[in-house]
């Protein structure tokens, strides 16, 4: 136990060590040299994220979450003895 805290130990320091390090450089390690390089990164960024999401038609179909709601409503219930797992009031998992 005594060992695995002093690798802890060790390994905050040096984690801590190398960031002021890294942040020395400024943008040396930086792709963009242009204003504006990073809004069109981001753009970018937000376009790639969307288009996974929205292939293959382009467009999320806007009766789509009614049709879901009306299926889900549809789905059998399962009736039978139900028991409590827990003694936790409120269902919360207390620390």
């Amino acid at each position: 136990m005594r060992r695995l805290a002093l690798l802890f130990a060790a390994m905050t320091v040096a984690v801590f060590a190398a960031v002021p390090a890294l942040a020395v450089g400024g943008s040396a390690g930086s792709s963009h040299s242009s204003a504006g390089e990073e809004s069109q990164a981001a753009a970018d960024a937000t376009a790639w994220f969307t288009s996974q999401r929205l292939a293959p038609n382009g467009a999320v179909d806007p009766n789509a979450y009614a049709a879901a709601a009306a299926q889900a409503a549809s789905l059998p219930s399962v009736g039978g003895a139900w028991t409590e797992r827990t003694n936790l009031a409120g269902g919360s998992r207390a620390a």
